[in-house]
């Protein structure tokens, strides 16, 4: 099980621990730095292109975990929040009941902060969840713990710290090269091709240097473009076209590299095919249109 355990934890997100006073161990990963007892199991892991992750445990059948990870995106802290956490379908999260989202200082950085509650193989969780944004990357730790059993996140968490050490690593002459990294990272961590409860699907996005062009292929799985008529066809561009500007805009607004690309001219094309692979339509967007 524990196995299981630390493979759903590298697909995305996962779980906390406990402590008592006694002596420490030191961890440092990538630009996270904290601290747990001696006698704890600690582990470093490099989640593909997207990340790092230290996770902590206290024990082979633990009741308190820590996963502190770090993403090479920069993006909103709402975003972070919502997609890598409230709205992501790993089983860590999926169908758990979610407490309100908090804005919180965390080790003095505007956070965001959530609890849920969710049954794990078969166990009733509490979980704590924190979001925050510096420079190019994203973080989020995560603290499950056994339902009913007491909150000790504070023992670990007091000690966590950024670094700073690797911020120098994380730069990109051109909108083409970051949007590119963002690309790999976004295919690397399962979100492109990732299904939807609401049934459209982020299929591919590709980049393109000369000339600058960002494209999008998104698949709605409850259409069949040969049970509809030339007319009902006309009718879904004219909303989806309002529909993905739209979207456009708030992912400019939440993902610096969209933003970049946005303010190096480039041209924003979305192909929409249907169930069966077959296009139903391309829209595109200048970038002055988006701004």
């Amino acid at each position: 099980m524990k196995q299981f355990l630390i493979s759903a934890i590298c697909y995305l997100l996962l779980i906390p621990t406990s402590c008592t006073s006694q002596s420490m161990k030191h961890l440092e990963h990538g630009n996270m730095s904290v601290s747990c007892p001696t006698n704890w199991t600690s582990e470093n892991q490099v989640i593909g292109d997207i990340g790092k992750l230290i996770m902590i445990t206290d024990g082979d059948k633990p009741n308190n975990v820590y996963c502190f990870y770090e993403y090479n995106l920069e993006a909103s802290v709402d975003y972070i929040m919502a997609n890598t956490v409230v709205n992501n379908p790993n089983v860590l999260f999926k169908d758990a009941e979610w407490g309100p989202i908090q804005t919180v200082q965390f080790n003095g950085m505007d956070a965001r902060r959530t609890t849920y509650t969710k049954t794990l193989f078969n166990v009733l969780k509490d979980g704590i969840v924190y979001a925050f944004c510096k420079g190019k990357r994203s973080y989020v730790i995560l603290y499950l713990r056994d339902h009913g059993t007491p909150d000790k996140s504070q023992d670990i968490l007091r000690t966590y710290r950024l670094t700073g050490n690797e911020d120098e690593q994380v730069s990109y002459a051109t909108a083409y090269e970051e949007i590119t990294h963002f690309i790999a990272s976004m295919k690397a961590s399962g979100a492109i091709g990732r299904a939807s409860d609401d049934g459209v699907i982020l299929k591919d996005m590709v980049a393109h240097a000369n000339p600058k062009e960002l494209e999008f292929t998104y698949q709605v799985d409850f259409i069949d473009k040969s049970q509809l008529d030339h007319a009902a066809i006309e009718e879904l561009k004219r909303e989806w076209r309002v529909a993905m500007k739209q979207g456009l805009k708030e992912q400019i607004a939440q993902f610096a590299p969209y933003a970049r690309c946005c303010n190096d001219g480039f041209l924003f094309t979305i192909h929409i095919i249907d169930v069966k692979a077959t296009n139903i339509c391309v829209l595109q967007y200048f970038a002055d249109e988006l701004k």
